[in-house]
């Protein structure tokens, strides 16, 4: 399960989110995991749209009670060859 997983505002945009989550997948599956896991804001739009496109799946939707930070998805992505 990923957690606190952030690029830094200055850096956005160079495709390092990306890149770090395949070195991620690719570090994760060699040690024997089939999956990733993570929550994302629902008001994290940007976000949730790289993970979309990562092929991160929506598992379940949080609503706010007891977090601070809002609405969550709770998303999975099957790791393969």
């Amino acid at each position: 399960h990923l957690t606190r997983f952030a690029i830094a505002p200055t850096m956005r945009g160079r495709g390092l989110a990306s890149g770090m989550m395949q070195e991620i997948a690719d570090e994760a599956y060699e040690a024997g995991a089939d999956h990733l896991t993570l929550n994302v804001y629902r008001s994290n739009a940007h976000a949730k749209r790289i993970y979309d496109v990562l092929g991160f799946q929506v598992v379940e939707e949080n609503d706010s009670t007891g977090d601070p930070g809002g609405p969550s998805v709770h998303m999975r992505l099957d790791l393969e060859e």
